[in-house]
């Protein structure tokens, strides 16, 4: 069998070039830059639009602010270097706290309605099937019971109602 590799650019390799290993290089250096200019760009933006997040969060659910202004304080009684190591990610990363809390604003609020659907959507079936869903469950448990219940050895009566049963 023959191999044959392919190098960038579909050329094939060649040992004794040496530009295709720099070209492999300038091509890398390429991508990492631009894929450091799309992150320069993303968290200039997250520091632009950081007081409209946190303000938006406190208008979708103002607990989720609350609760991580709370879980703060209490990490810093706790123990006082993690509340400093909090306090200085709050305030460096403050665009990505405010995004964060956002974002956990609006999936608790997606949760509490979903939740909400699925107890209106439960207590309709409820009192649509109750009737029925309890009669069944009262003869099933009856059965249960007189599976569990073994009838005296000596009363003949009791010993065919549960062959009946059985």
């Amino acid at each position: 069998m023959i191999y044959k590799s392919y190098g960038i650019g579909g050329g094939t390799p060649n040992p004794q070039n040496p530009f295709s290993s720099v070209r492999t290089l300038l091509i890398g250096a390429a991508l990492i830059a631009v894929l450091l200019y799309v992150i320069k760009g993303l968290v200039s933006f997250l520091y632009w639009a950081a007081p409209a997040f946190l303000i938006l969060a406190l208008i979708i659910n103002h607990k989720i602010v609350l609760i991580y202004a709370s879980d703060l304080i209490e990490t810093f009684k706790r123990d006082v270097v993690r509340g400093i190591i909090g306090v200085v990610i709050l305030v460096l990363g403050y665009p990505f706290v405010f995004a964060w809390l956002l974002i956990k604003g609006l999936l608790f609020n997606k949760v509490r309605k979903a939740t909400q659907n699925f107890g209106q959507n439960l207590s309709q079936d409820f009192q649509n099937n109750s009737s029925d869903f309890f009669n069944n469950f009262n003869q099933s448990s009856k059965k249960q019971k007189n599976y569990e219940q073994r009838p005296n050895k000596n009363n003949d009566d009791e010993w065919a109602e549960y062959e009946e049963i059985k």
